[in-house]
C-alpha cells in the first residue's frame, strides 16, 4: 500500500517543477527565436563587457591630448581618428561607455526602487492611494527631459546629478506600472487565501504580489536602460552633465557639433554609439516583452 502511494506523491511533488522548467523553457525559446532580440542581447552583452574592461581595451589615454594631431583621419593609429585637442575618438568612446552605461543603471536603479515601492503602496493601500497618485500627477505635468533639465539646475551640473534627475523623471511610469499590477492581483483568490491563514501585509505584498508584478518590471527595466542614456546623454549636451575633459557620449558630440561642417567623424561616432547602445537596449526590451506575455504561445 505505502509503496504504491509513494510513487504517484513523488510524481505529484515533481509536476509543478516540470511545469515551470517548461514556462522557462518557453520563454528562452521565443526569445532566441526573435532575431532582434539576440542582435541587441549580444551588443548589450559586448557593451558590458567593454565597459568593464575599458581601462584595458582603450589603446591610448583618453585624456592625452596632441594638438598637432588633432582632427586626424581614421589610420592605423588612431582607428576611429583623433579630436578638437588630438585625443583618440575610439579611447574616449570606449571609456565613455563605462561612464554612460553607469550613468543608466544608477539612474534606473533609484527610479526602480522609489517607482516600485510606491506603486506598492499605493495599490494595496486604497487609503493612500488618491494622495500618492496625484503627486504621480503633478510630477507627470511635466515632460520628462524638462522635469530632469529643473532638477539638475536644482541640484547643480554634474554626473552624479544627471543620475538623479533621471531617475527621477522615470519615477511616475514604474508607479503606475506597479500600482496597475497591484490592483489587479489584490482581489485574487490566492492573496485573499493567504490572508486568512494570518500572512500579514509586509508578506503578501512582498511574497505574493511582488514576485508577480516582476515580469513587466524588468521588461520595462530594460527599455528604460535605453531611455536613461539617452536622458543622461541628452542633459550632457546640454552642458549639464560630467564636465570636460570627460569621455562622456553626450558631452562628446556637444563640444564636436562646432566642428561637424569641416570634421563631421569626430562627431558621428560618439552619435553612432548612442544610437547602437539605444537601439540595442529596446530590441532586447521588446524581445523580452514578447518572449514573457502568457498569450503567446509557441507554434
Amino acid at each position: 500500500m505505502n509503496a504504491s502511494v509513494k510513487p504517484q506523491q513523488a510524481d505529484q511533488a515533481a509536476t509543478p517543477v516540470l511545469k515551470e522548467r517548461s514556462h522557462a523553457q518557453a520563454v528562452l525559446h521565443r526569445l532566441l527565436r526573435n532575431k532582434a532580440a539576440v542582435a541587441g542581447g549580444v551588443v548589450v552583452i559586448l557593451l558590458v563587457l567593454v565597459a568593464l574592461l575599458a581601462p584595458h581595451l582603450a589603446p591610448a589615454d583618453p585624456l592625452l591630448q596632441d594638438v598637432p594631431g588633432r582632427f586626424k583621419p581614421p589610420s592605423a593609429a588612431h582607428w576611429l581618428g583623433t579630436d578638437e585637442l588630438g585625443r583618440d575618438i575610439l579611447s574616449r568612446i570606449i571609456v565613455g561607455s563605462r561612464i554612460s552605461l553607469l550613468s543608466s543603471i544608477i539612474a534606473v536603479s533609484i527610479s526602480l526602487t522609489v517607482g516600485v515601492v510606491v506603486g506598492l503602496v499605493a495599490g494595496f493601500y486604497a487609503k493612500l492611494d488618491n494622495f500618492l497618485m496625484r503627486l504621480i500627477d503633478i510630477m507627470m505635468a511635466f515632460p520628462g527631459i524638462l522635469l530632469a533639465i529643473a532638477i539638475v539646475s536644482a541640484l547643480g551640473p554634474g554626473q552624479f546629478n544627471v543620475m538623479i534627475a533621471v531617475g527621477i523623471q522615470v519615477v511616475p511610469t514604474y508607479a503606475r506600472i506597479t500600482r496597475s499590477q497591484v490592483l489587479s492581483l489584490r482581489s485574487l483568490d490566492y492573496i485573499l487565501a493567504a490572508r486568512s491563514q494570518g500572512a500579514g501585509d509586509t508578506r503578501i505584498i512582498f511574497k505574493h504580489i511582488l514576485p508577480n508584478c516582476l515580469a513587466t518590471i524588468i521588461v520595462y527595466t530594460t527599455l528604460n536602460l535605453a531611455s536613461a542614456i539617452l536622458s543622461a546623454s541628452t542633459l550632457s549636451f546640454l552642458g549639464l552633465g560630467a564636465p570636460p575633459p570627460s569621455p562622456e557620449w553626450g558631452g562628446m558630440v556637444s563640444t564636436a557639433r562646432q566642428f561637424f561642417l569641416n570634421y563631421p567623424n569626430v562627431a558621428v561616432w560618439p552619435t553612432l554609439a548612442i544610437f547602437v547602445t539605444v537601439l540595442a537596449f529596446n530590441f532586447l526590451g521588446d524581445g523580452l516583452r514578447d518572449a514573457l506575455d502568457p498569450r503567446l504561445k509557441d507554434v
